[in-house]
C-alpha cells in the first residue's frame, strides 16, 4: 500500500483508540468535574471492569480492519488503482463520526455520578463499532470510489 494509505489506516487506528478518553474527559470538564476530578475518573475508568475506555476504544478497530481488508482486497483485483487514499479516507471518516457520536450519547448519562445507567445504555458503545461504524465505513468507501471515477 502506497504511503498516504497506511498513515490514514494509522492516524484512523489511533484516533479510535484515542476517542473513548477524549469524549469522556470532554463531558467530564463540561460537567464541571475539574482537571483533577476528570483525570481521576479517568484513570479510574482505564482499570474498570465494566466500560474499560481501553476496550471501548479497541473495539473501534474492528471497522478499521475492515476497511484495512477491504483496502488489501481492492489492492489485489486493482492493482494500479489511485483510488486507494480516497476509498481510506472515506471508510475511516464515517467510522470516527459514529464512535464519536456513540461515545457522545453514553459518557453525558455516566459523568459526573460516575454510576452505570443500567441496560440498555452503554449497549451503543458495542452496537456502534459492530455494526453501524462498519456499514458507516463501507458506505463512505463507496462514495469515495465514486468520487475518484467522477473526477476522471
Amino acid at each position: 500500500m502506497n504511503r498516504p494509505v497506511v498513515k490514514m489506516l494509522m492516524a484512523g487506528g489511533l484516533g479510535v483508540l484515542l476517542i473513548p478518553p477524549a469524549v469522556f474527559l470532554a463531558v467530564a470538564l463540561g460537567e464541571g468535574m475539574g482537571l483533577g476530578g476528570a483525570g481521576a475518573a479517568l484513570v479510574a475508568q482505564y482499570t474498570a471492569s465494566q466500560l474499560n475506555l481501553l476496550v471501548c476504544g479497541a473495539l473501534g478497530l474492528v471497522p478499521v480492519l475492515l476497511v484495512l481488508l477491504i483496502l488489501w482486497v481492492h489492492r489485489k483485483v486493482a492493482p494500479g488503482s489511485l483510488a486507494r487514499p480516497a476509498l481510506a479516507l472515506g471508510g475511516l471518516l464515517p467510522i470516527l463520526l459514529i464512535l464519536v457520536w456513540a461515545n457522545w450519547d453514553y459518557w453525558p448519562r455516566f459523568l459526573p455520578s460516575r454510576t452505570y445507567p443500567g441496560f440498555p445504555h452503554g449497549l451503543g458503545l458495542v452496537i456502534a463499532p459492530f455494526f453501524f461504524a462498519p456499514i458507516g465505513g463501507v458506505v463512505g468507501m463507496v462514495v469515495g470510489w465514486l468520487v475518484t471515477r467522477v473526477q476522471r
